[in-house]
This record gives C-alpha cells, sequence and structure tokens, in this order.
C-alpha cells in the first residue's frame, strides 16, 4: 500500500461530515452539529457534495457513537502498521507461500464479512 493510500484513508475514516437535522413532525432540514444530530427526536443526515465525500462515519453510522467505536480508522491504521512486521517476520519462520495463502484466507472471510455487515453496532 502506498503512501497516498495511507492519507487518503485517514480522511475517510475519522473526518466529520457536515450535517443537516430534521425535528420530529417537521419537513424542513438545517444545519446542525453533532450534539445536536444525536439528541432524541433529531434525524440527521450527512451532507455529501464535492467538497464533502461519502465516509466511514455516514457509512457505518458512527456519528452518535462513542469515541473508541468512532476512532475505528486509526485501529485500523495501528492495526496495518503491526501486520507488516508480523507478516515479514512470520513469512521468513514459515516461508512466503504459506504466509501469502493464510493471509488471502483471512482477506477473503474479512471481505465477505463486511460485506454482510451493515453497521458496526
Amino acid at each position: 500500500m502506498n503512501e497516498s493510500m495511507y492519507l487518503y484513508s485517514l480522511s475517510y475514516d475519522e473526518s466529520l461530515p457536515p450535517l443537516e437535522c430534521q425535528k420530529d413532525g417537521t419537513e424542513k432540514w438545517f444545519d446542525c452539529k453533532k450534539e445536536e444530530a444525536c439528541n432524541d427526536g433529531i434525524e440527521y443526515r450527512c451532507v455529501i457534495d464535492d467538497d464533502n465525500p461519502e465516509n466511514m462515519m455516514c457509512d457505518f453510522h458512527l456519528i452518535c457513537r462513542d469515541t473508541l467505536t468512532a476512532s475505528i480508522g486509526s485501529v485500523f491504521m495501528a492495526l496495518n502498521l503491526v501486520s507488516c512486521y508480523v507478516w515479514g517476520q512470520l513469512g521468513d519462520i514459515i516461508g512466503r507461500t504459506k504466509t501469502m495463502a493464510i493471509c488471502c484466507i483471512i482477506g477473503i472471510v474479512g471481505g465477505i464479512t463486511l460485506f454482510f455487515s451493515y453497521t458496526l453496532a
């Protein structure tokens, strides 16, 4: 993975997009902050346009989640850093072909699991 992919994934993962809120019983949407959007009786949506692309915070409905759940992008990047070292060492010990097969199996299982997940809740 090259450096540009890391930089892209950081902005994709954890940037908080602009929000629009709607109170129960009204049809008008108004600009709001995270604190307003997470109150009872308020429905929110992410503003997606050229300046604010769709991201993981909206895709997995993490706007009103706790900080640990919302920082899943940082956890992913930290585990990515650790796994580079672990898989490199494992490749030296058991061989690169077996290590690559293990990585592919884990990637396929993870991809299938992610495909069927709608939210992190």
